[in-house]
């Protein structure tokens, strides 16, 4: 058993001979930046890459002790935190290594990456129950972020796009972190995705925080009047009323929404905004 269980520990990372010499394929296939580079350029690297992955998934035991390492060091290439990453979550499919790789993407230089792209693979991970808050978050450096969803023909501008990516989760695991960040936060565009995201939110830090953001001295014009366009939403609710007769429990509601968004579509954002009316409601009512 013994020499069993030393040859398992042997065989579960990668030689130091190998693991040196991944370390060398990684910086010398990620030695460029998407963004600097022209179509043919990109055509070529893109082999290059095609290349690199085809090894990693030929020699997983190799490859991924040192793409994990690697995701991790803040002198990694910019662009191996977005494609080692997705190449991380081709090679395993534990809730540690989507762990990892959420956390690797939130570090990418997003004008490497089609925003789309970036979207879909962040809200896959959020469908699954990972925390992509870092993630969403890094949508806020990019006020022109967009999404096509050309099956539905829809656009997801910042706002709605960074909704999505977070509204699959329980509210407590990014709350805390975008009222933070909104108490913080610069950009006229940014500030109106956390407020409309908190909005939806419909917890009491929630509200606290669009209202202190609406009281505020400091805070723009016309955020502020976007913020009590939101709290008045809430006011608008009218409990009694007959569309919110036998309501689910709160608890219901709120589950039935995160499933919902797991979906891209118009018809889930018109969803998103009716359950989103009956938690207010329900929340009135109590329970």
């Amino acid at each position: 058993m013994l020499l069993t269980l030393l040859l398992a520990i042997a065989t579960s990372a990668a030689p130091p001979q190998d693991a040196a010499a991944v370390r060398r394929q990684v910086l010398d296939t990620y030695n460029f930046r998407p963004a600097n580079l022209n179509a043919q350029q990109q055509t070529e690297k893109s082999k290059a890459l095609d290349e690199f992955w085809d090894r990693a998934k030929a020699r997983p035991d190799a490859y991924l002790p040192v793409v994990r390492t690697m995701l991790q060091e803040p002198s990694s290439p910019s662009f191996f935190f977005y494609d080692g990453s997705m190449l991380l979550l081709e090679l395993s499919s534990t809730a540690e290594d989507r762990a990892m790789a959420a956390a690797a993407i939130a570090k990418c230089d997003l004008r490497d990456v089609d925003p789309t792209q970036y979207f879909r693979a962040v809200h896959r991970l959020a469908a699954l129950g990972t925390d992509v808050t870092p993630a969403a978050l890094h949508l806020l450096d990019d006020a022109n972020f967009k999404v096509f969803v050309p099956q539905h023909a829809l656009t997801l501008s910042q706002d709605y796009a960074f909704a999505y990516l977070v509204l699959p989760l329980d509210e407590s695991r990014w709350v805390p972190t975008l009222a933070k960040r909104l108490g913080t936060e610069a950009d006229p565009t940014a500030q109106k995705t956390l407020l409309m995201t908190l909005w939806y939110a419909q917890t009491k830090d929630a509200d606290d925080a669009l209202s202190a953001f609406e009281q505020a001295k400091d805070k723009p014009v016309a955020s502020q009047a976007y913020a009590r366009e939101l709290l008045l939403r809430n006011a608008a609710v009218q409990p009694g009323a007959s569309e919110f007769a036998n309501l689910p429990s709160e608890a219901d509601l709120r589950a039935s929404r995160r499933t919902r968004m797991k979906s891209v579509s118009d018809e889930a954002l018109f969803d998103l905004d009716d359950l989103t009316k009956q938690i207010i409601a329900r929340r009135k009512r109590g329970g």
